[in-house]
């Protein structure tokens, strides 16, 4: 499997079944060209957590986005080494240890990669646990949490599209007066 397609697959299946506590709707794309990366990062990380936290200066609320902001760079620059490169890995150790465990072993021991059990299964079957058990979020917290996954949609899309539009306004009006010159 690619790491794009593990990414569009979390992506889906995040979707479906969101968390109820997110700061933002969770989008993105996968790209090899560190210009376009950088920019993305600036337009749609940067910006929109200064827009935030100054609008939260504004109300008197504690700012708080570039924090979260520096620390998701920090976990994505840990990340980069690791998802920027294949990884092959060979699995005869693993195989030899299940085949020599005993039936009762293999009970105890639930590590069977069972082929019929697909990735996209697993990954759900991960995102169900990391629900109920890390965030201690019921499965009826689930329509309040596609609720609020619809929100902040329509919240980033209207963001980026401002973003856009005000970049766009920039770079027209830097043309125009350029050829005027």
């Amino acid at each position: 499997m690619q790491w794009g397609e593990a990414i569009e697959m979390g992506k889906k299946i995040g979707y479906e079944y969101p968390m109820e506590l997110c700061l933002w709707y969770p989008d993105g794309c996968i790209t090899t060209n560190r210009l376009h990366h950088q920019i993305n990062v600036i337009l749609f990380h940067w910006l929109p957590a200064y827009f935030i936290d100054f609008i939260l200066f504004l109300l008197g609320q504690k700012r708080f986005m570039l924090r979260v902001q520096r620390r998701i760079q920090v976990g994505l620059s840990v990340l980069q080494f690791f998802s920027m490169r294949s990884w092959v890995f060979k699995s005869a150790a693993y195989d030899g240890l299940w085949k020599s465990l005993t039936p009762e072993d293999k009970k105890i021991f639930n590590m069977d990669m069972d082929p019929k059990e697909s990735i996209e299964e697993y990954m759900l079957s991960c995102l169900h646990g990391g629900r109920l058990y890390l965030m201690k979020e019921t499965p009826e917290s689930l329509p309040r949490a596609r609720r609020n996954l619809k929100i902040l949609y329509v919240l980033d899309r209207f963001c980026k599209t401002v973003i856009i539009g005000l970049l766009a306004y920039w770079l027209y009006n830097r043309i125009v007066s350029f050829i005027s010159v």
